[in-house]
């Protein structure tokens, strides 16, 4: 097969560098989301008095967070698109960080984090990977 020399490689165009620095903001912004209560785990602690093994319970459910909202993401990216699941993700971060912001109680943090933040991060990693 010869490439048409009067045609540019798409390969290496602006479209695909823009969609790679996409994706690239995206997958550090849900990177954040998942790794953000590991660097809280020393506050998390000493605010609810709590040890070890409890302020880590936010951090595993936001990998069960993150492994469900990968299915139900990735399924929905296959039918309509990326848009808007990362919409949703967009959302659901958000929301999730201004409900750990207001949590009171460690169970509060535990499913606003681990459901929202969680799901929310799901979106930038399985199915924006499959996009691109």
């Amino acid at each position: 097969m010869t490439a048409d020399p009067a045609r540019p490689d798409p390969t290496d165009s602006a479209t695909a560098w823009l969609r790679l620095g996409v994706a690239v903001v995206l997958s550090t912004i849900g990177g954040v989301g998942m790794w953000s209560v590991v660097v809280a785990l020393p506050a998390i602690q000493a605010d609810f008095g709590v040890d070890r093994a409890a302020a880590s319970l936010p951090y595993t459910l936001t990998m069960l967070g993150f492994a469900a909202g990968g299915v139900v993401m990735g399924k929905l990216a296959d039918r309509i698109g990326i848009t808007a699941p990362l919409a949703l993700g967009a959302l659901a971060l958000m929301l999730g960080y201004v409900a750990v912001g207001y949590a009171a109680t460690l169970w509060q943090v535990t499913l606003a984090y681990g459901l929202l933040i969680g799901f929310g991060c799901s979106t930038t990693f399985g199915p924006l990977m499959a996009e691109m």
